[in-house]
């Protein structure tokens, strides 16, 4: 198989395979909050001084509200359906991926999603600390910088996690081209300095 039509099947594949995860996200997207919810709501009591954050999912929405006296909380922000849809392009891209066994191909998938799934946990508890700094509610240095750097974290951790798991078979795939296609493996043979 050349490597543009190994390129070329892989987007057919990633294609399909986001098709169909996208539509499944609709109902994947609540459950897939409250995980987040869950696993968040601990981290935050272990990071703050003051235990001022509770998590609430409200239909397909995680809302972030902040104690704000006795048995009182106010929202402060929230996060939508899709604030964690980038687990549905990161499963598509394993899908698709050439060289893989279906059991690797299935167990490099969730390797791959439990590590953006901590991710997500990450960066929910980072984004609503950084927000307290930057609305002055908690003290804090300089966040701006800190701010970009998250954000940059969550907007490359699928490809950098997809990319961690996959390089080795889109090496074997890609170097195995132009063999696959002759059938033979062409030597350079120093000693005699001909090729055979």
């Amino acid at each position: 198989m050349t490597r543009l039509r190994l390129v070329g099947r892989f987007a057919l594949w990633f294609t399909l395979a986001l098709t169909v995860l996208a539509a499944a996200w609709e109902l994947a997207a609540p459950r897939y909050s409250a995980a987040v919810s869950a696993v968040a709501q601990p981290v935050f009591r272990s990071v703050e001084r003051e235990d001022v954050t509770v998590l609430s999912m409200q239909e397909d929405e995680l809302w972030i509200f902040r104690r704000v006296g006795e048995g009182r909380v106010a929202p402060f922000m929230f996060f939508d359906r899709y604030a964690f849809f980038a687990l549905v392009p990161l499963i598509a891209l394993f899908a698709a991926t050439p060289g893989l066994r279906l059991g690797r191909r299935a167990l490099r998938a969730v390797c791959g999603s439990a590590v953006l799934f901590l991710v997500h946990v990450a960066y929910v508890v980072a984004s609503v600390e950084l927000s307290y700094v930057a609305a002055g509610l908690t003290a804090g240095g300089p966040h701006e910088a800190a701010q970009w750097a998250v954000r940059l974290l969550w907007e490359a951790a699928p490809i950098v996690i997809w990319l961690a798991l996959t390089a080795g078979a889109w090496i074997r795939a890609l170097g195995a081209g132009p063999q696959a296609e002759t059938g033979r493996i062409i030597a350079w043979t120093p000693r005699e300095g001909r090729i055979e």
